[in-house]
């Protein structure tokens, strides 16, 4: 996943850790005679490895990742059904200063475009909100709203009035923030399908599957 400015793109793996590398370093590294004229600038570039944080904290496959919208933070979530945050910003940091433990493994992780708020996604039907100052969690006061498979992503708009969700269930969900309510339905979606990945278009008019 990229980060708000696309400077930095975060990387999960099966072995547990993250990776977070400089998106100008990675390109440099790849094409140097494309992208720097003066020899001195390449040679810098090039030899500044692109990695450039190594996060580990996790005891199994990392699954899903998030960049905070404001701050220098980093959401994960894992088949060790927890959800970590770690503050990036400091070099020396390779742990995460806050660790939720879910009840199932997390598949997919959102921040709203405030940053106040995350969305999770896990192994099981029920999104749940979180409220990042306190951690309280939430989820829609409506049981008939939710999916019936495990949920395979989430999506803010960038008006952040909607949340869209994809499901193993075949459907695709709309969400108005403010209520928590499910506003739109499309059941089979992709003729029945698992639906893998759901994003807004710019203007938040249109889903993407």
């Amino acid at each position: 996943t990229f980060s708000p400015d696309g400077s930095l793109v975060a990387t999960g793996s099966v072995d547990s850790s993250i990776k977070i590398l400089d998106v100008d370093r990675m390109i440099a590294k790849s094409n140097p005679h494309d992208h720097f004229q003066d020899p001195q600038l390449m040679e810098r570039a090039t030899d500044a490895h692109p990695v450039i944080r190594t996060l580990y904290d996790h005891l199994e496959e990392v699954s899903c990742l998030a960049f905070h919208p404001k701050e220098q933070f980093l959401a994960s979530g894992s088949h060790d059904m927890t959800i970590k945050l770690f503050d990036f910003a400091k070099p020396t940091v390779k742990r995460a200063f806050k660790c939720v433990q879910d009840s199932a493994v997390v598949r997919a992780l959102a921040f709203h475009p405030t940053g106040d708020y995350l969305l999770v996604g896990t192994q099981q039907p029920t999104i749940r909100l979180y409220h990042l100052p306190t951690f309280q969690s939430f989820i829609s006061p409506v049981i008939a709203d939710q999916h019936k498979g495990a949920i395979t992503s989430l999506s803010y708009s960038n008006s952040s009035q909607l949340y869209a969700s994809g499901s193993k269930d075949g459907e695709i969900r709309i969400w108005d923030t403010v209520s928590n309510r499910c506003v739109a339905h499309f059941p089979s979606a992709h003729e029945g399908s698992e639906v893998c990945s759901v994003a807004f278009s710019r203007n938040g008019k249109v889903s993407f599957m």
